[in-house]
């Protein structure tokens, strides 16, 4: 049904479990199985034995006049039978249904990994349950080989199938909003490298262009080691304030070290020859 813009949202009604839902169904087949079809054809035996045109009443002539007695099969057989099919892939990780990849007895013994990885995959049938990802058989000739999880899907196990679409759900979203999050990241990082290229140019303005390309880089090598020096010098007087600002007191009380989520514990300091390199520094003044 269509729904328009205002309509109420049908799901706030909803009041039945899926159990219930179920006794509805069965309680409805089994009133279509029992009420006339006007619209079906009477054929001759109808006419004869008086079979009226119900399901019921068809069936129960068709097994004691055409079929014969039905075949007993076990439960598991009938519910292996009654499960939904699909298709799976064969890939050199293992067999992969909906993202999520299983190992059986004929995939091991016949080596289709190591086949997949060498020619191509293909695609295989399978039933499975939906609401349990430990139940998915291998569709064969000779009826039905139970599949196992990976341990690369173990997070998977026993869980329902809309579990499993949920959870890719969740991460496909994620994937997005990452993107996004590193496409602004990488948006800043790119304007920032602009401002820092933007005023190098603006700095360099200032400076008297070389007569030749040969007087440009004639003192490059002595630039270079005149501006390491400046570099190193501003280092060191870095260190200097650093080392002023630090009170005997903290030299010789260590902080007591604070215990994260690893139990990480940093390792013992020598305050001794801090203080030593100290007042060495102090007298070279």
């Amino acid at each position: 049904q269509r729904h328009e813009r205002g309509d109420r949202d049908e799901r706030l009604d909803a009041l039945l479990t899926p159990e219930d839902f179920r006794k509805i169904v069965i309680h409805l087949v089994l009133g279509f199985n029992r009420n006339r079809n006007e619209g079906y054809r009477p054929q001759e035996f109808m006419l004869t034995d008086r079979v009226e045109p119900r399901p019921i009443d068809l069936w129960s002539w068709g097994v004691t006049h055409r079929a014969g007695h039905l075949r007993a099969m076990s439960s598991d057989r009938v519910r292996l039978n009654l499960l939904p099919r699909s298709e799976a892939v064969v890939t050199d990780s293992g067999i992969r249904f909906r993202k999520v990849f299983y190992t059986c007895d004929t995939e091991q013994k016949q080596q289709w990994r190591v086949e997949a990885r060498s020619k191509h995959s293909w695609k295989v049938g399978v039933a499975y349950d939906p609401l349990n990802t430990d139940s998915l058989f291998l569709v064969t000739e000779n009826g039905f080989e139970p599949c196992r999880l990976l341990d690369v899907s173990a997070l998977f196990a026993h869980r329902s199938w809309y579990e499993v679409k949920d959870y890719f759900a969740g991460t496909a979203g994620l994937k997005d909003r990452s993107a996004t999050r590193e496409l602004q990241s990488k948006t800043d990082r790119n304007a920032q490298l602009a401002a820092i290229v933007q005023n190098a140019a603006q700095r360099r303005e200032g400076f008297e262009e070389p007569a030749s390309k040969a007087a440009a880089i004639r003192g490059i090598r002595k630039n270079r080691k005149a501006e390491r020096d400046r570099e190193r010098v501003g280092a060191n007087g870095r260190s200097q304030a650093l080392l002023e600002s630090v009170t005997d007191a903290e030299l010789l009380e260590p902080v007591a070290p604070e215990m994260n989520g690893a139990g990480y514990v940093p390792p013992p300091v020598d305050f001794n020859l801090l203080r030593e390199q100290r007042e060495q520094h102090r007298r070279n003044q």
